[in-house]
């Protein structure tokens, strides 16, 4: 079954491509990963995009003509006016237009089972962020905050190669959609190679993405227990419930 397909460019490169799955039922930013462009943030504007058109009652071919023209997104980039919905063969044809010969960096012995060859990011789905999920030791953490307000938490093991966000259920739907930024920016530490207290720390007093915050230079680093404690933390309805875990004083 073909799939349909536009170009995103930014800057004057082609960056990726907007494709339907099979069934026109998905739509799903494809990176083009010879690009000197932050393609993983482009990905994860893509996909809050789709996600808001999705919650307007659009479909996803209705989405993607709707950005035909429209002015160029600092990360995302833009579709060119006057382009037209191109067609190749299968989803396979496709990647091997946007990536001939690709070989996926984190394809060596380090790669976890669960990251894909083709690595995209769906509309609804995060991808795996490169470090595990699980850990049994304890977790610093740092709250990730928009104009004042908590989203989430990004947090690191203090012993073992797990990090990864947390989203407070109090900021929903925000919570949640800022994973889909900070879900990329830990695959693009874990591919660089850093330890998960240098991601982390990565971050931490940068400009806040417009929609999924930042890490202020004052954030305070806190220890909690286990990486359940933190996820009960983040459930709680009130910020004052961040007493549960305990303050750092000497980050190591």
């Amino acid at each position: 079954m073909s799939t349909s397909y536009l170009p995103v460019t930014l800057n004057g490169e082609a960056i990726g491509f907007l494709s339907l799955t099979q069934g026109d039922s998905e739509a799903y930013f494809l990176r083009r990963m010879a690009s000197d462009q932050d393609t993983l943030l482009a990905a994860a504007r893509w996909a809050m995009r789709m996600e808001r058109a999705r919650a307007e009652g659009k479909t996803p071919i209705q989405a993607m003509r709707q950005w035909i023209g429209a002015p160029e997104d600092p990360e995302a980039g833009g579709i060119p006016e006057g382009s037209e919905l191109l067609s190749a063969d299968n989803e396979d044809a496709l990647q091997e237009i946007v990536n001939p010969d690709y070989i996926n960096p984190a394809s060596d012995a380090k790669r976890p089972e669960n990251v894909r060859d083709q690595d995209t990011l769906s509309p609804l789905t995060l991808e795996n962020t490169g470090y595990s999920f699980l850990t049994e030791s304890t977790v610093r953490y740092l709250p990730v905050t928009l104009d004042g307000a908590i989203l989430g938490y990004l947090w690191a093991s203090e012993v073992d190669d797990a990090a990864d966000y947390e989203p407070r259920a109090a900021a929903a739907p925000a919570g949640l959609d800022a994973g889909l930024v900070w879900g990329p920016r830990l695959m693009q530490a874990w591919q660089e190679g850093l330890t998960p207290l240098q991601a982390l720390r990565r971050w931490k007093g940068e400009a806040e993405h417009p929609e999924a915050g930042g890490i202020t230079a004052d954030a305070e680093e806190r220890v909690a227990p286990t990486a359940e404690a933190l996820e009960e933390l983040a459930r709680q309805p009130n910020e004052e419930s961040q007493n549960a875990a305990h303050p750092t004083e000497h980050p190591k």
